[in-house]
Order: structure tokens, then C-alpha cells, then sequence
């Protein structure tokens, strides 16, 4: 119960602050870049960075509160999976950059799944920052396709890879693949993304090789025009 009060009472502020250098460094951005302001917007840009995860970790242990209480509703509509993906990428475009990782985007146009939009892209948004963090220096690759009667995401780095014996482990809370001293984080937002993904009834699993990157595959319900999961055959 703490867990979960304490989150949306900082959720709140911290979600206004982001806003508000978000605000300032746009701002900034139309402003002729002199020496002076070229430091300041930096220093802008560097802690709406530090913003953006404080509300992401205030995000996860709300969501883990939500989890360990069986509170996670999740809403199970048709939505436009295909917009969804595109939107996301966009938004975290200027992150990529920040972390020289281009994002490489081939997203199949017209696809429908049958979900929580809001509760799907953060699962998205959590993949490709993971890819940012772990991959940092090398293009992602981010795709969408129809495969198999499902709607099938897809993140691709090419960062420090995962060992074989780590691949089932760190979709379980608390759980890493590499020490938290070097790379920052709760060990929690696979577990938080395999939990949203089965309660949908979807799918989640990694492939991949210490020193040659990781594939994150997600496997949606597609959703028909009625907005029901269609039957497979």
C-alpha cells in the first residue's frame, strides 16, 4: 500500500517538472546558439534526461505495486499497432541520437492489435531504451510485421549481448544480466514488460549472443474490424 501511494504522489510532480524543461530546452532550441547558451542548453537538456527516469522508475514501482497487489487492469480493445509503433519511435528519436543510436524503422503499414495501447507502448518504450542503454553507439532496429496469425514487434541491438543461461532470468523480477554497478536500474522493467505482454495474451522472448547484440521479439493478439482477435487457422 506505501509502495503504491508513494508513487502516485510523486508521479505527479515529477511528470510537471519534465514537462516544464522539456518546455525550456524547445525553447532554447529557437534561440541563435551562442557559447554561453550553447552550455546552457546542455545543462537543460542533461536534466530533463534525469527527469525522464526518475518518472520512469517512479512509473515501474507503481506498476510493480499494481503487479504484486493483482491490480494490473489492463484494457483489451482494437488499436492501431502500427501508429502506436511510429509514434513511440518518433518520441524517442532525440534520445536516440543522444546515445548515437539511430533508430531503423520498418514498420508494416495497417496493422490492428487487440490491447492496451498505453500499457503496449510503454513496453515498446522500455525495448528501446534498453537497446539505447546496452547498445549505445550502434543502430536499432525496430520493426513491425504480420507473421503467423500475430502481429510480431521486433528490437534489434547491437550492444553487449545476453548469455544463453541469463535469457530466461532476466524477465524475472529483480533479475539482471550484467552487474548494476556498470549499467543502472532496478531489474525490473522485463519482468513489468512480460507481465502487460501474458496478461494481453501476447508474448515475449529475446535471442541472443554475448558481444553480438540482442532481438527482443513481441508477439500481439491481432485484432479484426470488430475489434476481436481473429481466429487462427
Amino acid at each position: 500500500m506505501f509502495l503504491s501511494v508513494a508513487s502516485h504522489e510523486l508521479k505527479t510532480p515529477v511528470t510537471a517538472a519534465l514537462l516544464q524543461i522539456q518546455q525550456a530546452h524547445r525553447l532554447l532550441r529557437r534561440e541563435r546558439v551562442s557559447p554561453e547558451l550553447a552550455g546552457v542548453m546542455q545543462r537543460v537538456a542533461a536534466s530533463a534526461a534525469s527527469v525522464e527516469r526518475l518518472g520512469s522508475l517512479v512509473g515501474t514501482l507503481l506498476d510493480v505495486s499494481h503487479i504484486a497487489t493483482g491490480k494490473l487492469d489492463l484494457e483489451r480493445k482494437r488499436f492501431d499497432l502500427t501508429e502506436s509503433v511510429t509514434q513511440v519511435a518518433a518520441r524517442l528519436a532525440e534520445a536516440a541520437d543522444r546515445a548515437r543510436c539511430p533508430l531503423e524503422v520498418a514498420v508494416a503499414p495497417g496493422i490492428a492489435a487487440l490491447g492496451d495501447r498505453l500499457r503496449v507502448e510503454q513496453v515498446i518504450t522500455n525495448l528501446l531504451a534498453n537497446a539505447m542503454k546496452y547498445g549505445a553507439g550502434s543502430p536499432i532496429a525496430l520493426a513491425l510485421e504480420r507473421r503467423d496469425g500475430v502481429a510480431v514487434l521486433t528490437v534489434a541491438d547491437r550492444g553487449i549481448g545476453i548469455a544463453p543461461e541469463d535469457q530466461v532470468r532476466i524477465f524475472e523480477p529483480f533479475e539482471r544480466a550484467v552487474s548494476a554497478r556498470h549499467y543502472g536500474g532496478l531489474g525490473l522493467g522485463l519482468w513489468v514488460a512480460r507481465e502487460i505482454i501474458e496478461a494481453g495474451g501476447g508474448a515475449i522472448r529475446v535471442e541472443s549472443r554475448p558481444r553480438q547484440g540482442s532481438t527482443f521479439h513481441v508477439e500481439l493478439p491481432l485484432a479484426d474490424l470488430a475489434g476481436t482477435a481473429p481466429s487462427r487457422s
